[in-house]
C-alpha cells in the first residue's frame, strides 16, 4: 500500500483505520520526506503523505531497529522507496515499527524531446 493511503485512511477515521492496520504488518511504499538516526541503533523514515505537513504531523513515520543497513542512508529526500514494518498506530505520524529496508525504487526516467521538439520551442 501507498503511504498517502495509509495516512488517508487515518486521517479519515483514526478507530476504524486502527481496526484494520494497527499491530498488522505491512508492506508500505511512499517518498521520503526525511530520514535520519534519532538514537544509536535506530534510524528514522518519514515518508510523505503528500497532506500538507503541519507542526504536528509530516506522515508515515517508519522506525528501524538498525542504523547498520547502508541503504537507509542511500534513502534521500524525494527517494522512493518500500518499507515492511508493524503499524503502531497514529501518533502525530502515522508510525511503523520494527521496520525491514525492502526496495529503492529507481526514479521514473524524464522524457528527453527530440531534435524536432527542442527546434519547435
Amino acid at each position: 500500500m501507498s503511504a498517502k493511503e495509509l495516512y488517508a485512511d487515518y486521517y479519515k477515521d483514526e478507530a476504524a483505520a486502527d481496526a484494520l492496520y494497527k499491530g498488522r504488518t505491512l508492506e508500505i511504499t511512499g517518498i521520503v520526506s526525511i530520514s535520519r538516526a534519532i538514537v544509536t541503533d535506530q534510524y528514522v523514515i518519514v515518508l510523505n503523505s503528500e497532506v500538507e505537513p503541519t507542526a504536528n504531523s509530516w506522515g508515515v513515520q517508519c522506525v528501524f531497529n538498525t542504523t547498520r543497513d547502508a541503504r537507509l542512508y542511500k534513502a534521500e529526500r524525494n527517494k522512493t522507496i518500500t518499507v515492511k514494518g508493524r503499524c503502531d498506530g497514529l501518533q502525530q505520524d502515522v508510525v511503523i515499527r520494527d521496520c525491514q529496508f525492502i526496495a529503492m525504487l529507481s526514479p521514473t526516467p524524464t522524457a528527453t524531446p527530440s531534435p524536432t521538439e527542442q527546434a519547435a520551442k
